[in-house]
């Protein structure tokens, strides 16, 4: 490492599509065939149907795993040194780093006509239905409204969100995902 004749793959590829369909279908042919299938489908009237059935039958696999470490043993994948800034958007707490507020202000995601908030910087909120989502007094908090469910907690537990996926889950709610 020391050297510096190394690179960090980020994960980040890109790819003409009939290239990576060719190598997906090497590799993972079931995967490519039932992603075929659900494109098919894609914008007739059984789209939900076919994405429904399909869907949860597919192998769950990253793409690094599934297809490019074949593809760069084969020769197939190069690399570009670049230097830039990067943040993995995968929580309110990031999409807040990502975008800060004005001074004294939260983060709002979606239609600011429906957010009301009083004494709650630095929060997200996420208005995501057709009704006001009032916040008072809630400095850092992730608010977000969904038609059938309100999630709220502080942005330093915004990555703890799958523990409550979990949670409905085992009480067998599968009605809200």
């Amino acid at each position: 490492m020391d050297s510096g004749d190394y690179l960090w793959n980020a994960s980040m590829f890109v790819w003409r599509t009939d290239v990576f369909l060719a190598e997906l279908a090497r590799e993972l042919p079931e995967l490519h065939a039932g992603l075929q299938e659900i494109a098919a489908a894609w914008d007739g009237p059984d789209a939900n149907a076919v994405l429904g059935r399909i869907w949860p039958t597919l192998t769950k696999i990253s793409v690094d795993h599934g297809v490019m470490e074949a593809a760069a043993t084969r020769g197939m994948v190069g690399t570009v040194p670049a230097d830039f800034g990067w943040s993995d958007v995968g929580d309110y707490d990031s999409v807040a780093q990502v975008a800060p507020p004005a001074p004294g202000q939260p983060v709002i995601l979606g239609d600011a006509e429906k957010v009301l908030a009083i004494d709650s910087a630095d929060a997200v909120v996420v208005p995501g239905s057709d009704r006001l989502v009032a916040v008072l007094g809630m400095p850092g908090a992730v608010v977000v409204d969904t038609p059938d469910a309100v999630l709220v907690c502080p942005r330093s537990r915004s990555q703890e969100v799958k523990f409550v996926v979990e949670a409905l889950k085992a009480a067998g709610r599968t009605d809200l995902f």
